[in-house]
């Protein structure tokens, strides 16, 4: 059918635009009249022929599809039998090739341009405009604080080790013990037996001056002495008991009672020679006992510290051991000073310790910790590594070594924004608000699209990802 309206176009077509070039003789009064005009007259004549020819072939084209406009919805519904001639049925298939003509040419002259333009609009908004999303979220305080208790048989395979170190210190301080120093008295008395008995004087014994001048000095006997019975007679050494020039007795001074003996009936004692050498007392300061044991002490505790900065500072230990400091033990190794008793304003002492610690490989806890890392971070966020701080404290009895780990740190959104933008691109934007909106942890969302003066039938997120600019804001979880 669509060939034969073609066809008959054609020849339609064809016969019109013969007829308006041939010069076949006009059978009419009209031939002599045009045969009778001048030049200019007959070119007028010509243009309104042709003229008027067009306007027939045009009115014949407007007729057509004006049948056809008719004629169309009748053939989409026709359902029986047509019976035409050979002629009309090339009329009809004319009328309809020519209306797809006129449509494709149409289409052709509006349609493709409006189509460049939309386009064009298209483009231009999407490569000139930005779609900004700002999403807000609570950040997560994390903690959590994990205890281990190893002892030399724990399944987590931690080995308890002795790490020891020696010391020395020298301290000194102000003695706090005094005595009273001088010389005492010293001298020979002369000692007469009156009775007919053996009388013994023994080292220790006492002896009392009864003389005016040295009234109720006590002296000491310094020595033996062993008198025959009968006028017998000897000379006793003796000393003062105390310090002091009082003690001292010039010659023929002094009487003497020696022991319990009856100065006068049973043993007769005098100084015929002077008793000399008493002085002053003086009281001095002196090293106590008190003041060694303090001063050890001062000493052992400060080693302590020394010692403990020692062992955890060393270089070979500090980044491979994690100690107990209440595990620290101090032993004295050795004292050098001065000595109780000794006379002096300040006691000075050398301590030398050595000092014992228990520790554990730091290697041993690292899988412990990136176990709690792990575990402290809720579903749907993650750890910033840059806040996480985690702290060791160690405590050891004799057969425990007790490890507690507190790990501090924030947690934030887990979200892809570059995966987030992928998803957004070329999307509605009541298809981007909902995908926007199904984003866990999210509590705050505002949305803007620049340039605000797009017409809202040309807006959508553009289809470049880098036009899309999401912005994640962390809000205290307090607030």
């Amino acid at each position: 059918m669509m060939n034969n309206e073609r066809a008959s176009l054609s020849r339609f077509l064809k016969s019109s635009s013969t007829r308006l070039r041939s010069a076949r003789p006009i059978k009419s009064r009209r031939t002599a009249d045009f045969l009778s005009m001048s030049h200019n007259q007959g070119s007028l004549f010509i243009r309104r022929r042709v003229a008027l020819e067009r306007r027939s072939l045009l009115s014949r084209i407007k007729s057509i599809f004006s049948t056809s406009n008719r004629t169309l919805p009748q053939r989409r519904t026709f359902s029986g039998t047509i019976s035409s001639s050979k002629s009309n049925s090339s009329h009809d298939s004319f009328k309809l090739h020519g209306k797809k003509r006129l449509f494709f040419y149409l289409s052709a002259i509006f349609g493709v341009p409006i189509l460049l333009i939309i386009i064009a609009v298209y483009v231009f908004i999407d490569n000139s405009v930005l779609y900004a999303v700002t999403l807000r979220y609570k950040y997560q305080n994390l903690l959590l604080e994990r205890q281990i208790q190893i002892q030399e048989d724990s399944p987590l395979n931690l080995k308890i080790m002795k790490l020891t170190t020696e010391d020395g210190v020298t301290v000194s301080n102000s003695t706090t013990g005094q005595k009273i120093v001088g010389e005492k008295a010293s001298g020979y008395i002369s000692v007469f037996n009156s009775t007919a008995e053996i009388k013994v004087i023994s080292k220790g014994t006492e002896v009392l001056c009864i003389s005016p001048s040295c009234n109720g000095l006590v002296y000491i006997a310094n020595s033996d002495l062993n008198l025959g019975p009968g006028s017998s007679s000897g000379d006793l050494q003796i000393v003062a008991s105390d310090i002091g020039e009082n003690y001292n007795v010039n010659v023929n001074a002094g009487r003497f009672k020696v022991g319990n003996f009856d100065p006068n009936l049973e043993i007769i004692a005098a100084n015929v020679r002077p008793i000399t050498g008493g002085t002053p007392k003086k009281t001095v300061n002196i090293v106590s006992a008190d003041d060694i044991k303090a001063l050890e002490e001062k000493a052992l505790n400060y080693l302590k510290g020394t010692i403990l900065l020692k062992l955890t500072t060393d270089p070979n230990h500090v980044n491979k051991y994690l100690f107990s400091e209440n595990s620290l033990k101090i032993e004295k190794i050795s004292v050098q000073g001065d000595q109780e008793g000794q006379e002096a304003d300040v006691v000075n002492l050398t301590v030398r310790a050595k000092g014992t610690i228990d520790a554990i490989p730091k290697d041993s806890i690292n899988n412990i910790v990136e176990e709690m890392k792990a575990s402290m971070v809720p579903d749907g966020y993650y750890l910033d590594e840059k806040t996480f701080k985690h702290n060791l404290s160690v405590a050891s009895t004799d057969n425990d070594f007790i490890i507690t780990i507190t790990a501090t740190g924030i947690g934030r959104v887990n979200l892809n924004i570059d995966e987030l933008k992928s998803k957004l691109a070329n999307q509605s934007l009541h298809e981007a608000e909902k995908i926007i909106i199904s984003i866990p942890n999210i509590h705050g969302v505002s949305i803007s699209y620049v340039p605000d003066y797009i017409p809202e039938f040309f807006r959508k997120v553009p289809s470049n990802p880098n036009k899309i600019q999401i912005r994640l804001i962390a809000e205290d979880p307090e607030s």
